[in-house]
């Protein structure tokens, strides 16, 4: 087990459903992230190898669970370098 992906943070449970959510982030398991994120187009097993290596996606941080299950949570927030860009074409597009 790696301890190294541990982080103090805090999470709540939403009633209705069975995710957690914290901020902008959404928990997943490793079978529920390569189902839902990758359509399965990978395995559990290969997300698990992503985590060992620490290989993981930048929008991902990954937790373990006192239990010893990787959580992995995914920031939803729609932001980075190619909408930022997007951004900045529309206006000067506008400014013409």
């Amino acid at each position: 087990m790696h301890n190294s992906y541990k982080q103090n943070t805090t999470t709540k449970l939403d009633a209705g459903t069975s995710s957690l959510t914290l901020n902008r982030k959404k928990a997943y398991t490793p079978a529920e992230y390569a189902a839902e994120i990758w359509n399965g187009g990978i395995t559990c097993k290969t997300v698990r190898n992503w985590i060992r290596r620490n290989t993981m996606p930048a929008n991902t941080t990954v937790e373990i669970t006192p239990t010893g299950q990787y959580l992995i949570f995914v920031d939803t927030q729609k932001s980075g370098v190619v909408k930022n860009l997007f951004e900045m074409m529309k206006a000067a597009g506008a400014n013409k």
